[in-house]
Order: structure tokens, then C-alpha cells, then sequence
């Protein structure tokens, strides 16, 4: 069983190492960028300008070890898959997979985002006026329920908006144990000729 606010401080102080070290390195990939530019413009000189890339010893010593170009290509590989897993690793953490709606000894009960989404979502295509809704969360540290709603021409925007920020989003507060869970809501209404589509956003 953890502790949310731990796991919170957890997670931000390791966010906050991860910019640390990426913004490190980006530093000195635009560092190296503009030195290369600067030495290829002939900056520090023609020498530096003419100069190869790599050392004729360097050159000559990769022609002399076969194995040196493969070990170049297996740590660039490592390297590669090294970030990759690193990016899975990020986008898994900022998705939000649900929500915590008990703790007691016997351990977390969660609510899977996706029933919430698809509850909701079809809870909102029952309101009188609305034509289509889809529903998704955002913002894993601090989730807001995002809605898009599309209303026909005969639709009443004011209508659907009070009814799904009331009782939707009530029930949807009171499932998942959040009385303060954000609401991003899009209404919009089809084009027509003579008629613009119709918006607006509730928070």
C-alpha cells in the first residue's frame, strides 16, 4: 500500500532530475552544434575549417581493428534503445490509468479510467440535445475530465451545458471520490450554411 503523497514527491523530484539531466544534455548538443557551424564558417581558422571530421589516426586505427566500427554500432544501438524505453517509460507515466476510490487493509481499490470515460461518455449521448460525446482524462498530477459534445442545429448549448456540468459531472465526482475533479467541456454544433459552429469551454 503507498502512500499518495509520497508517491506524489516521488514522482515530481524524479520528473524534476529527469528535466535536469535532458536540459544538461541539450545544453550541450546546441554547444557542440554551434561550435561545429562556427569551425565549418572558418571562425577558428582555415586549418580547423579544412579539417576532417576524423583524425587520420582515428581513421587509421579503425582500418586496422575490424572490430572497431561494430562496437561504434552496438553502442549507438544501446543508446538508441536505451531512449526508446525511456520515452515508453515516460508515456506510460503520464497517462492516467485510473483512479483511487478505497484504501483499507486489504489493499487499493481503483477505477479504471476507462469505465469512468465510458460511463460518462454514454451518460452525456442520453442528455436530451446531444448528438455525440466523447469523454477522456488529462493532466495525470492534477486529472481533469475532458468532454467534446456535439449538438445537432436544433440543439440548446445552454441546456446540455447545465445538465452535464450538473448531475454528469456530479455522478462522475462522486464515483471516482472527487468532489473537486476538474471539467474541460467543448460544446460544438455542426456547420451549416448561413451558421457557424457554436462553442464553448466550462471549466
Amino acid at each position: 500500500m503507498s502512500v499518495p503523497g509520497r508517491s506524489a514527491s516521488a514522482g515530481d523530484d524524479g520528473g524534476r532530475a529527469e528535466r535536469v539531466v535532458l536540459g544538461g544534455l541539450g545544453l550541450l548538443c546546441v554547444a557542440a552544434g554551434v561550435v561545429a557551424l562556427l569551425v565549418g564558417a572558418g571562425v577558428f581558422g582555415e586549418g580547423a575549417a579544412r579539417r576532417t571530421v576524423l583524425d587520420p589516426e582515428l581513421r587509421r586505427f579503425a582500418a586496422s581493428h575490424g572490430w572497431f566500427w561494430p562496437v561504434v554500432g552496438i553502442g549507438c544501438g544501446l543508446i538508441a534503445v536505451g531512449a526508446l524505453s525511456w520515452m515508453v517509460r515516460r508515456l506510460r507515466r503520464d497517462r492516467v490509468r485510473g483512479f483511487v476510490v478505497a484504501v483499507d487493509e486489504l489493499g487499493v481499490v481503483r477505477l479504471p479510467v476507462g469505465a469512468l470515460t465510458d460511463a460518462v461518455a454514454a451518460e452525456v449521448a442520453a442528455v436530451a440535445g446531444v448528438a455525440e460525446s466523447r469523454a477522456w482524462v488529462r493532466h495525470p498530477r492534477d486529472p481533469a475530465l475532458s468532454l467534446s459534445v456535439t449538438v445537432p442545429q436544433s440543439g440548446d448549448v445552454p441546456e446540455v451545458a447545465e445538465a452535464v456540468c450538473g448531475r454528469v459531472l456530479d455522478r462522475a465526482r462522486g464515483a471516482v471520490g472527487r468532489p473537486g475533479l476538474r471539467c474541460e467541456l467543448d460544446i460544438r454544433g455542426p456547420v451549416s450554411r448561413g451558421r457557424r459552429a457554436r462553442g464553448s469551454r466550462v471549466r
